[in-house]
């Protein structure tokens, strides 16, 4: 699997795993691709990432702040890769 596969298919993980709920323009024909769906994905879960870590910083949580911390920059990391 290319690398662009390999990022598509993590992303969808975490959208299926975690329901992000990301905002995606309507069609009424319902023919969405993946292009339509993936960055409305990413933005969510990189929103979610902040806030986690911010909630997590407030909490004095490193362990947890640390963990979403490389969660982020592996994100950021394969998103530069697909580029």
């Amino acid at each position: 699997m290319n690398v662009y596969g390999e990022v598509c298919t993590a992303a969808l993980e975490d959208v299926y795993k975690h329901r992000l709920r990301a905002r995606v323009e309507f069609r009424g024909d319902a023919q969405f691709q993946l292009g339509d769906l993936l960055p409305p994905a990413i933005a969510s879960y990189r929103s979610l990432l902040k806030e986690g870590k911010s909630a997590a910083q407030s909490w004095a949580q490193s362990e947890v702040f640390d963990a979403l911390d490389a969660r982020e920059k592996d994100c950021s990391c394969r998103a530069a890769i697909d580029r």
